[in-house]
């Protein structure tokens, strides 16, 4: 029904679509077996974003016209149950979408955000991967594997697949935004560590390393401070571990990994010392008082 979508858009544009609201859900009510009627009640419902409503004109308007459950009609309902923070119906609405529509990735990507929303997360995956598997430019559809890895803890599968949603056209600043929320979860993760065994160095250098790691990919995507300053501090963190554990070590591949830290910290606080100049002041003068340690590790270990 062309006619009924033109005429509620033209009703929306004229910012008088809750008067009109009344005149049409009056006509439904009189004439309740009309479908045309009874779908232009849906959209003008849609149109003033009365969810709680509109989902229930929806399932009235596909038993008055089964032909109506189309691809447009899953997404909407299922928009419309996300909006009133209902994620059970939303993912069973969805849910049905997929079973009727089994090969469009719009909708499988739909599902895999309403099945997340509810809780189910591996199966969110699951949707997200089929999504993609369809169609790799599927909006946010490599954005929704990489959420779902982010929360069942895979964060190394997590930057794979960002980096995949790059090469398929997502926009860079959004995937940048990903890779530094999971840096800087890295780098937290690292700082609550306790750290009481004979290893605690080298779980040190590890779990900072992996920060930096992270941080470096998000700002080779998307540069920014915040990914520089927090990059450095990690990258800062690992060169102290491998200098103070060198000196038990005594190792050249130690001291080589102290000296690359310390001058990925020192250009990276440098540039984003922005976002908190007291501390890059101070970690720059830390960094220019190790050198020395590291130069000497450097002559002596690696011969």
């Amino acid at each position: 029904m062309q006619l009924g979508s033109t005429v509620v858009n033209k009703i929306g544009q004229s910012g008088k679509a809750a008067a009109a609201k009344a005149i049409i859900v009056a006509a439904v009510d009189s004439n309740p077996g009309d479908p045309d009627l009874v779908r232009l009640k849906y959209l003008i419902l849609l149109a003033t974003k009365d969810c709680a409503e509109a989902t229930t004109a929806g399932e009235q308007m596909i038993k008055a016209d089964t032909a109506s459950a189309d691809t447009t009609y899953f997404a909407r309902q299922t928009a419309c149950y996300v909006q009133a923070n209902d994620p059970q119906k939303a993912s069973a609405t969805a849910a049905q979408g997929v079973a009727k529509f089994k090969n469009n990735a719009s909708l499988w990507s739909l599902y895999a955000q309403t099945l997340r929303m509810a809780g189910q997360v591996p199966q969110s995956l699951t949707a997200a991967q089929t999504a993609v598997k369809l169609d790799p430019k599927t909006e946010h559809g490599y954005l929704r594997i990489a959420q779902a890895q982010i929360d069942l803890n895979q964060p190394d599968s997590a930057i794979v697949t960002l980096k995949q949603a790059v090469t398929a056209g997502e926009d860079k600043a959004t995937v940048g935004q990903f890779l530094l929320v999971l840096g800087n979860k890295a780098y937290k993760d690292a700082n609550a560590q306790v750290m009481t065994t004979a290893d605690s160095l080298k779980m040190r250098r590890d779990s900072y390393g992996k920060a930096v790691t992270i941080l470096a990919v998000s700002d080779s995507i998307s540069a920014s401070p915040a990914a520089k300053f927090v990059l450095g501090v990690s990258a800062f963190k690992v060169g102290d571990a491998a200098v103070r554990d060198n000196q038990k070590e005594k190792n050249c591949d130690l001291a080589k990994l102290a000296q690359s830290s310390f001058l990925t910290a020192q250009i990276n606080i440098a540039a984003g010392g922005s976002i908190d100049p007291k501390t890059a002041q101070q970690l720059l003068g830390v960094l220019a008082q190790y050198r020395p340690a590291v130069d000497g590790q450097l002559k002596k270990f690696c011969k």
